[in-house]
């Protein structure tokens, strides 16, 4: 917890759901480590979906550069790890259908558009040809002492560490260029990676105090500027009157469709307060004919309705033509929630029998009854 990137992560950049997924790697390692044992199962299937539903794009690093690589290591020394390992993963994933499954399917509504353009490419963010902020001049110290106090270990942890920090801080930039890699922003979240496989390996083989020491120098200048940053930014006082008259929203959530051409590259938010008059109650009441526009965002979660009778709208924010009479906005559920839903419930109850299987099998708590043998 005081490893350099987790700290400027939640008190620098305030990144809460990158900062939660960190704690589900040693978890999964745990899992992975453990396999073929019966209860390695349910844990690694949960931690995976833990993950998930933490951040993705940290869930999609986390997968290709620590569990793929030590999936590898765990079937090189036992080739019995593959089928429990494989239906932890399955499980893992199913858990979190119910997140998983419109966060996938429904972005073609929202304006994500914003998300995959040249200010959130990887390639975008090395030092040598990012925006000259301080914060890209903390990854390098971080990456090059978490490798050095790694390499002694001479571990499969050691590889992780290395790989992932040369991935990390561009000097393996084809990575990049997959097409699902492309879509994780920022390539600095490697440093999760690198931290977590860097701090195993140093369990397994600390370093000799003056290695030590070298790598507490280089991890000197990340350290201060960190804490500087994070007590500027937690002192900083904040405008309350200020976002309460605009409103700002993040602009990659509004609907498809929204007005985002304010949006640049550091300009990160749009001014919504031209629409705070809009009706934002749940019943309508229209006493003559109008077009008629709500504070709501045009979603497929969202139905109008008059006298129970569907209402044809349109986007980017709910708008309908209208008659004299009252009309309600109503929460309809969608084939995303049912079957995602329904495949993580089904997940949930065949972990549950998977663990009643582990703690009634061979492998789980029975014991015979202690005799006066067995007890000298």
């Amino acid at each position: 917890m005081l490893a350099p990137y987790h700290l400027i992560d939640v008190y620098a950049r305030g990144a809460l759901g990158e900062f939660a997924a960190f704690v589900w790697m040693p978890l999964i390692a745990l899992g992975l480590e453990a396999l073929p044992k019966r209860w390695a199962v349910p844990l690694l299937a949960m931690s995976f979906a833990g993950l998930i539903l933490s951040n993705l794009p940290v869930a999609l690093l986390v997968s290709i550069f620590l569990i793929a690589p030590f999936c590898l290591h765990r079937l090189w020394r036992d080739r019995s790890v593959l089928l429990p390992g494989a239906l932890a993963g399955g499980l893992g994933v199913a858990l979190a259908a119910f997140y998983l499954l419109p966060a996938l399917t429904l972005q073609e509504h929202v304006t994500t558009s914003l998300l995959w353009g040249a200010y959130y490419k990887p390639s975008s963010w090395f030092l040598w040809n990012g925006p000259p902020i301080v914060f890209l001049f903390l990854l390098p110290p971080i990456a090059l002492a978490m490798a050095m106090l790694s390499l002694l270990a001479r571990s499969v942890w050691s590889v992780i560490t290395v790989v992932a920090a040369l991935a990390a801080v561009g000097l393996i930039p084809f990575v990049w260029d997959i097409p699902l890699l492309a879509r994780t922003q920022f390539p600095w979240r490697l440093l999760c990676v690198v931290e977590f496989a860097a701090i195993t390996a140093l369990t397994a083989r600390p370093p000799r105090p003056v290695w030590f020491a070298l790598a507490a120098a280089v991890l000197m200048f990340p350290y201060l500027t960190g804490i500087s940053r994070a007590l500027d930014a937690i002192h900083k006082p904040v405008d309350e009157a200020e976002l309460a008259r605009v409103m700002p929203d993040a602009p990659e959530y509004l609907p498809r469709g929204f007005d985002v051409s304010d949006v640049r590259d550091l300009q990160r938010s749009v001014n919504l307060a031209p629409y705070r008059k809009l009706p934002r109650a749940p019943v309508i009441v229209v006493p003559r004919r109008a077009h008629v526009t709500l504070h709501r965002a045009a979603f497929p979660i969202w139905r109008v309705e008059k006298n129970g009778v569907d209402v044809p709208t349109q986007g980017p924010l709910i708008s309908f033509d209208a008659t004299p009479g009252v009309y309600r906005v109503v929460r309809v559920a969608i084939w995303q929630e049912w079957i995602g839903g329904l495949v993580s419930l089904a997940a949930a109850m065949l972990l549950a029998g998977w663990s009643l299987l582990v703690r009634g099998g061979p492998a789980g708590a029975r014991r015979r009854p202690r005799t006066p043998a067995t007890q000298s």
